[in-house]
């Protein structure tokens, strides 16, 4: 019998805190819409991407094409996904 590979930790913890300080890096590092677009994908990926492709109402193969760059996602999938995994964009004055 083989033994089980052991899960490794994930390289953020989801915390909601953390999730929060990803998104803010992204932004403020590149205004690259698709390095945006890579903060929730990477954390649904970590989530459970198949369960929030059902919550999204996509199909997790999209899901993919998204993470990867393949297709942008629409902005109502990104605020979609964001929902799923427990943040919300809010746009504040500087």
């Amino acid at each position: 019998m083989m033994p089980k590979l052991a899960k490794k930790a994930p390289k953020y913890p989801d915390t909601p805190n953390s999730i929060v300080a990803r998104f803010s890096s992204a932004w403020e590092r590149d205004n690259d819409p698709m390095a945006f677009q890579k903060v929730p994908l990477d954390i649904a990926y970590s989530q459970g991407h198949v369960s929030i492709a059902e919550q999204v109402g996509v199909r997790r193969e999209t899901l993919w094409r998204y993470k990867t760059g393949a297709v942008r996602a629409p902005f109502k999938t990104l605020v979609k996904i964001m929902a799923a995994v427990g943040v919300k964009l809010v746009v504040a004055r500087c």
